[in-house]
């Protein structure tokens, strides 16, 4: 059912009182795959990163590792990319999978959703000049469909999937985010230090890092440490639980921010990756790589220790499910299972603290072998798809034991690589073609 909406209020929010249409031109764009990399969305303008690149991170989830499911192989990802370009009620299906996750995440009410969609019907011909007659035509046509259930949020999502995949897209996904989690809760989310800024940048319309922990979390944090803090009496509010995509940022490797464990440690091997100016994203075909991380060692073999009484270097395969709870890895029945058989093939009924690490952090110094090789990783940059890039960088890790030695220059692979480092000192990528974050 369509209902009224408040965009005054929506408008402040996101675009504050200094609305540039440069800045709203680069925000209208639609959700629209690649010719050339079939799984990929493009990005024309910059801006719209803060929504496009944690969508491009659950599309890859959704085809590339459903739940319990092992991860595909280099041939099996060329395989489904192949089936995707040349099916395109499957995209049409995944693109509604995605959206509708996303909602999921963020409603605050089970099975209440918004899905705002628009009666302009833009084109690409008629936003080729963009004006502030424009901008109040857009949101004069917005129309709020409210749903009351999942099936009846899909249902809506397919009959409205054109205006979606037209120019405005992107801001359509943006707004049905915002009114399904509410606009007084969003500002709960921010809190009292962003709370005057726009979502949207009025100058460079780079969107605020609250967009992006929107999609991969649900919630609009500003923050990306874990948990809550206080700073001088002051509530800060932090990320509360491992997403299941991650974030890693080159702000953290200038020490002006902390991004935490849960954000470095995702439960699926996707990572959005901030530059100074841009996001891009990191996925790769190995799910042990999303749980190594140096500090996450010392706390992994502490917690095993409290397991281990006599200190015998093992524990009771009895005990696998609450090591895997206290250090936040699935720890459901099929999960521990298939972990268990991994870590006592032999079914003796004990997992020794070597096979534990070298089986979900890899590279540790407690493991059987110092080096993991081999490890498929790609990188997506949507701005660099529309510029007729060949498609995602492909790459093949090693996890070692030595800091890959970085160099002060910032070249588009040495900033990647200053990224990557704030979760893998270790880990060195040789790519077919070098990536840019930017």
């Amino acid at each position: 059912m369509g209902v009224g909406m408040n965009v005054t209020q929506l408008c402040d929010l996101v675009w504050g009182q200094e609305r540039s249409s440069v800045v709203f031109n680069q925000w209208l764009q639609p959700l629209q795959f690649s010719p050339s990399e079939p799984t990929a969305l493009i990005q024309h303008l910059g801006g719209p990163c803060s929504v496009l690149a944690p969508l491009q991170a659950y599309v890859i989830k959704h085809l590339l590792f459903p739940r319990n499911q092992p991860c595909p192989t280099v041939e099996q990802f060329s395989e489904i990319s192949s089936r995707f370009a040349a099916d395109f009620e499957l995209q049409k299906r995944t693109l509604i999978e995605v959206l509708t996750q996303l909602l999921e995440k963020v409603t605050l009410k089970s099975g209440t959703y918004s899905v705002i969609t628009s009666k302009l019907g833009l084109s690409t011909q008629n936003v080729a000049q963009v004006d502030d007659e424009m901008f109040n035509a857009f949101h004069s046509s917005l129309l709020n469909v409210q749903c009351s259930s999942k099936d009846e949020l899909q249902s809506v999502l397919n009959d409205n999937l054109p205006a979606f995949l037209c120019p405005g897209g992107v801001l359509l996904l943006l707004y049905s985010l915002i009114f399904t989690r509410g606009i007084s809760q969003i500002k709960s989310d921010i809190g009292i230090i962003e709370a005057d800024n726009p979502l949207i940048d009025p100058v460079h319309g780079h969107g605020a890092v609250c967009i992006t922990t929107l999609c991969i979390t649900g919630a609009a944090y500003t923050n990306l440490f874990d948990g809550d803090k206080s700073l001088d009496g002051l509530p800060l509010k932090g990320v509360g639980e491992r997403p299941e995509v991650g974030y890693l940022s080159i702000l953290e490797h200038y020490r002006y921010l902390q991004v935490g464990s849960y954000m470095k440690q995702p439960l699926a091997p996707l990572w959005v990756l901030a530059s100074e100016t841009h996001l891009t994203l990191l996925f790769a075909l190995d799910k042990s790589l999303a749980y190594n991380s140096c500090d996450q060692v010392e706390t992994a073999r502490e917690e095993f220790k409290k397991l281990d009484a006599d200190c015998c270097g093992f524990i009771d395969s009895s005990k696998l499910p609450s090591l895997l709870q206290s250090l936040q890895l699935p720890h459901d029945d099929s999960s521990v299972q298939t972990h268990t058989q991994s870590l006592d093939p032999e079914q003796l009924g004990i997992i020794t603290l070597a096979s534990f690490l070298q089986h979900f952090y890899p590279g540790s110094t407690d493991g059987d072998s110092t080096v993991v090789t081999d490890i498929p990783v790609y990188h997506y940059n949507g701005l660099t798809l529309a510029e007729g890039s060949r498609g995602y960088s492909k790459g093949m890790g090693v996890l070692g034991l030595s800091p890959v030695e970085l160099t002060p220059e910032l070249a588009n692979d040495e900033k990647l690589n200053l990224i990557v480092a704030t979760k893998w000192p270790t880990l060195q990528i040789t790519w077919d073609h070098i990536p840019s974050v930017d």
